[in-house]
């Protein structure tokens, strides 16, 4: 009869590990290569690991984007506060004596919210160059130059010649 009958009418049992149900496996639902269950199971964790991956790329964009935008916001309420303490010291007139004590206090903000670009930190500068002008020149050292060290009076200075160009652009 049958050279390969060993006695049991019983079929051996057929695992499938892909994870696809198919019940019969003489039919392909698609049109394409078959890929085996391995590969294909292979493919899909690649495409998972992908997935994971932009989406982590997409979390660090953003984390990074919020943390771009708040600085920048907080960075923006400072100067406006910054500014608000700057006009109470020159809202009301002072002695000339008084003067060196408020050119001292405004100096540190001045520079901390002066934007050259900007028309009302261009009358704050006018109002601060006003107030140095206006000590009294009988000695030397009639305006304390150490108040600040030299970075902030190059600030000054380069921040002074911003403020003075976009000026002379208006002018012009």
């Amino acid at each position: 009869m049958f050279a390969t009958f060993s006695g049991s009418s019983r079929r051996p049992r057929n695992v499938d590990l892909s994870g696809q149900r198919n019940l019969n496996p003489w039919t392909s639902s698609n049109r394409g290569p078959i890929q085996s269950g391995a590969s294909k199971t292979v493919a899909q964790a690649q495409a998972e690991r992908e997935r994971r991956h932009r989406e982590r790329e997409e979390l660090a964009a953003t984390k990074r984007l919020q943390r771009v935008w708040r600085g920048h916001r907080d960075r923006r309420r400072l100067r406006c506060l910054w500014r608000q303490e700057y006009d109470l010291l020159y809202q009301q007139p002072m002695p000339a004596q008084d003067r060196r004590r408020r050119i001292k206090q405004a100096f540190p903000l001045l520079l901390a919210s002066l934007v050259p670009r900007r028309p009302d930190d261009q009358q704050r500068l006018d109002l601060f160059v006003a107030d140095i002008l206006s000590l009294p020149s009988t000695s030397p050292s009639t305006i304390d130059f150490s108040i600040l060290g030299q970075f902030e009076w190059d600030r000054l200075a380069r921040l002074s010649v911003a403020a003075l160009d976009k000026y002379a652009g208006l002018c012009i």
